[in-house]
């Protein structure tokens, strides 16, 4: 929760394999507020 807001985090990704990981980390360790996460894929 931010502000009392579900906070939610759309990571399209396409042919990201190798990165997708390192993203994730990234964006969590700065963002630990987000209370979903979604991963469509793109192909």
């Amino acid at each position: 929760m931010y502000r009392d807001k579900q906070v939610i985090v759309v990571m399209p990704a396409y042919n990201a394999a190798q990165t997708l990981r390192k993203t994730y980390d990234e964006v969590m360790a700065k963002m630990n507020f987000i209370t979903s996460k979604l991963f469509p894929d793109q192909e």
